[in-house]
Order: C-alpha cells, then sequence, then structure tokens
C-alpha cells in the first residue's frame, strides 16, 4: 500500500495554465455531450461487467489508485474531492471520524456523484472517466468495480455539488440519474434516468418539468421515496420502482428539499418553511423560521433517522456560517451552531448527535457536536477539495 498523497501541498504546486486548459477541455467535452442527438426510444446501453481486480487504477494515474485499508462501519464519512475539478482526477475519501484516519479512497474521474446502496456495501459514482460518461459500481469493502455503464446526457456541474445527482430506491434494484439535454441553444431538457443495478440497463426514463435547472434528489428516512427536485421549475417528482407519477408543484421556490416520515418540506432563501403532508399539492403549514440570514442552496437537511432538521444560513452565497437545529416534528428550533469558519456543505450523523461541515478552502472536516451546540474537532488535510460527505449506514 502506498502512503496517502499530501494533498494539501499539491495544491500550490498546480500550474496555472494547466487548470484552465483542463477547465476548457471539460466544458466542451461537456458541452458536446449536452447536445448530443437524442436516440429515438433511447436503447438501454450495452453494461460492461468489469473484470478488474481489487487496488486497480482504472484508468487514472497512479497517484490516485484505489486503497482500502479496512471494512467501512457505520457512521463513517465519504467525502467526494472534486479536486479543484481538475480533469478526470477526482476521488471519494472513506474518512473515519472518530480517529481521523481516511480508511480508504476510490477514484472517481471527473464531475463526479456518489450515492450508496440501502445497506452501504455498493457505492455508485458517476463521472467521466476517459472522456465518457459512466456509472460504476464499487464493491465498498474492497474497492473492486462490480459494474460499469455509459449514461448519455448526464446532468454536470460547473462547481463541486452540495447534494446528490444521484438516488438508489430503498429496496437497491433501482438506480436514478439526473439528466440533462440540450434540444436547441437555450432550450434544456431534464429528466432522471432509471437503470437497473444488476445490469446497468436502462428502465425507463421519467420526464422532468421544462426548466428544472440544476435539480438534486431527497429520500425519506426509509429510502424508499426519493424525490427529483427541480428548484428552476418549483416541482418535485416522487420515484418508486416500477413506477412513475406527475410532477408536483411547490407554492415556493425552494432552496432546500426534505423529507422526513409522512412530510416533504421546503424552505425559501427567506426562511420560509412549508410542510407538505403525504399526497397534499398545497402546504397544510408554513412556518416563518425568521433566519436572520439567507437559507443557502441545499440549506434544508434531515438527520437519517427524520427526527431532525438542520437549517443552513450564512451572508456569503458559497459558504455556510450558521445552522439552526429544528426538531422535525414540532418545527421548534432545538439549539444553534456556529462554524468558527465558513464551510460549503453539511451532513448530519444518522441520528443527528453530529453533524459535519465540509471546510473546500482548508480540505478540512468540522465535527459538531449538535447537543453541545459547539465544535468538537476539526480533521485537517482530508482532501484537496472536498464538496459533500455520505454518511455509511
Amino acid at each position: 500500500m502506498k502512503p496517502i498523497t499530501s494533498w494539501g501541498a499539491r495544491r500550490g504546486r498546480t500550474a496555472l495554465v494547466a487548470l484552465l486548459v483542463a477547465a476548457l477541455t471539460a466544458v466542451i467535452a461537456y458541452v458536446a455531450a449536452a447536445r448530443a442527438p437524442a436516440i429515438p426510444g433511447e436503447a438501454a446501453p450495452t453494461p460492461e461487467m468489469a473484470s478488474v481486480p481489487p487496488h486497480s487504477t482504472l484508468g487514472i494515474p497512479e497517484s490516485f489508485e484505489i486503497f482500502v485499508d479496512s471494512q467501512p462501519r457505520p457512521g463513517w464519512l465519504y467525502i467526494l474531492d472534486s479536486n479543484d475539478l481538475l480533469y478526470e482526477s477526482a476521488r471519494v475519501v472513506l474518512l473515519d471520524p472518530e480517529s481521523g484516519k481516511v480508511e480508504a479512497q476510490y477514484s472517481a474521474g471527473y464531475d463526479p456523484a456518489a450515492v450508496l446502496s440501502p445497506d452501504g456495501s455498493v457505492m455508485y459514482v458517476a463521472s467521466t472517466v476517459n472522456s465518457k460518461s459512466v456509472v460504476r459500481a464499487l464493491d465498498t469493502s474492497s474497492g473492486r468495480v462490480l459494474l460499469e455503464f455509459g449514461v448519455l446526457h448526464r446532468l454536470g456541474s460547473i462547481a463541486p455539488p452540495k447534494a446528490s445527482y444521484l438516488a438508489v430506491s430503498g429496496d437497491g434494484t433501482e438506480l436514478y440519474v439526473l439528466r440533462m439535454r440540450t434540444v436547441t441553444p437555450g432550450t434544456d431538457e431534464f429528466s432522471v434516468g432509471v437503470f437497473d443495478t444488476g445490469s446497468g440497463d436502462l428502465l425507463r426514463s421519467l420526464r422532468l418539468p421544462d426548466g428544472c435547472g440544476v435539480g438534486f434528489f431527497v429520500s425519506d428516512p426509509d429510502g424508499n421515496k426519493p424525490q427529483a427536485v427541480c428548484p428552476g421549475a418549483v416541482a418535485v417528482l416522487e420515484i418508486a420502482p416500477g413506477a412513475s407519477q406527475a410532477p408536483r408543484a411547490l407554492e415556493r421556490s425552494p432552496v432546500g428539499v426534505a423529507q422526513t416520515r409522512g412530510r416533504l418540506l421546503a424552505i425559501s432563501s427567506s426562511g420560509i418553511l412549508s410542510v407538505y403532508e403525504t399526497g397534499d399539492v398545497t402546504p397544510g403549514r408554513e412556518v416563518n423560521l425568521q433566519v436572520g440570514r439567507p437559507v443557502r442552496e441545499n440549506g434544508l437537511i434531515a438527520s437519517g433517522d427524520g427526527a431532525m432538521l438542520f437549517v443552513a444560513t450564512g451572508e456569503n452565497v458559497a459558504s455556510i456560517e450558521d445552522v439552526l437545529v429544528l426538531d422535525a416534528q414540532t418545527l421548534v428550533p432545538t439549539g444553534s451552531i456556529h462554524f468558527s469558519r465558513p464551510v460549503w456543505s453539511i451532513t448530519p450523523s444518522h441520528d443527528g448527535a453530529r453533524l459535519y461541515g465540509i471546510e473546500r478552502a482548508t480540505g478540512s472536516v468540522s465535527v459538531i457536536d449538535v447537543v453541545a451546540g459547539g465544535e468538537a474537532k476539526r480533521i485537517e488535510g482530508v482532501a484537496n477539495d472536498p464538496a459533500m460527505a455520505l454518511v455509511a449506514p
């Protein structure tokens, strides 16, 4: 096993010219993919079962090789490292937040999105690898590639993500991928591609409302009903295995959406929290949280058990400075948190007792004791450019 590269040390040595060239290459590839003509009936991509041994470099330079030091444990963090959006050099880092040790890393190509299977045994990573848009299913215990398949028109991003563009059904049989196809200049078509997790076959495509924008997925605490959120169209689409439903309009344009048991909650930038009971098309209740600062993008997060809500606010559009903690049932504030350094995204532990703030500027993770309302520790040098975290079930 080779030692972990010092990512902070490498940051200063990255040449500006190389960065600009790589970024321009990525943009050109992304635009070309988005404007590719539609395929009538869009046949399912041909899956390629990868006979790749553990620790393979998967076509990524050797410095980004996979290693797995120990078995993932519940509560560990999978941190998406976009690596300054350098072309095909991202990775996913597995961190033990108690010891602060990096236990594994997985190559993730360029512009990655990731999601875990319900039991955490498989991680799906959608990214650009060898100039192709693919999804790879990785065995989290070994790093072995179990399956690889192509994805047409995968939704890309010009900034590291704060929420996932992927979701998995509660029974683990279907993978949902946000997609965008440019029909004509200025006109984009948004959809959810539904793929079989066993074969990689495209099962169906679910059309999203026009003007959806850069959406994201949220799941209920039981993971049975992922919702595709369309901020631009002010709508959500509930998805279930083998089922298709019409998108549901929201009353207000949301900057964050979360699910608890039997409820869908959406929040505006001004802190108006709208509560939709199961099946309702209009909110049964609205609460003005009087947050004082704007709620940031993807700024409403539910704990894994659905018992707590976290509302992220900040003056700077690109950072989170404060978090308001709510009881998810009563919507009554139970505490507040202030980050000593602004963070890019937040992720709660399953029970909501810990809140993890991802610091892009320093490559660090701030660990917050939610009950005490303060920082328990900072884990520095975890990644070069971390974006968001997933919690191992």
